[in-house]
Formats: structure tokens, sequence, C-alpha cells
């Protein structure tokens, strides 16, 4: 069960969803600007990104998912809601990217998020992962 153990809302966030998708069996990795502020181990802000590839966006986790956020509004390619005044954006990646087949773990705040590898190279094209 998720427990907060921070004063930052995007980092209780971000602690929301991992608890929410481990509960879904859903694996994702952190992206965006939010794997950067991981990776360098600095305090969270702005809107969380995370991304799941279509083949682990199974029925079961999404409906999961959606069962214990009712709240999410979704397609085919992108997720989005909003934990206490936070938003997530849940990026569903259609595509293969050699950086997302065996993601590295960063240790951040209280558990491990798996974020693309090698990361220096997601971020140089982290704008084209779709």
């Amino acid at each position: 069960m998720y427990l907060s153990s921070t004063n930052n809302k995007v980092e209780e966030a971000l602690f929301f969803i991992e608890d929410i998708f481990e509960r879904a069996m859903v694996p994702f990795v952190v992206l965006g600007k939010t794997s950067r502020q991981v990776v360098d181990n600095k305090p969270l802000e702005g809107i969380i990104e995370i991304g799941v590839r279509k083949q682990d966006w199974t029925d079961g986790g999404r409906s999961t998912v959606k069962m214990l956020i009712p709240q999410v509004k979704t397609n085919e390619r992108l997720q989005t809601f909003e934990h206490e005044g936070v938003w997530i954006k849940l990026r569903i990646i259609h595509k293969k990217y050699k950086v997302l087949n065996t993601p590295d773990n960063v240790f951040y705040g209280v558990t491990n998020f798996r974020i693309p590898n090698p990361f220096e190279d997601y971020w140089k094209f982290r704008r084209f992962v779709s």
C-alpha cells in the first residue's frame, strides 16, 4: 500500500503511480523531465511522465489501473490523469526502442524506478519516443 514519506506532491504522485502499477503488474519506465530528475536525484517538479510498452499494457493491467484510478482519460497512445493536483502523463509506447529493451534501475526516495538504458542515449532523442 502507498505510504507518503515526503512533503513534495510530485514525489508523492510518483510513489502513488509506482504502487498502482505494481498492483496491476504493469512494468513502466520513468520518462521525460521526471526521468532526468530521478537520475540526478533532484526533487521532482512539474508533471510526471511515465511510459509503458504496448505489449506490457495488457487488458488485465489496463482494467486494474482503471479500477484503481477511475479518472484516467484514455486513448490508444496517451493516458492522462491527476493525483492530488499533480498531472500524470502515461505514454503507451508502440515502437521498439533499444533504450527500453533492458531498463536500468535507479533508487529514488524509497524505491527503485526503471529508466531507459543507456539513459544518455534516451535523453538525446527523448522527444521522439512514442
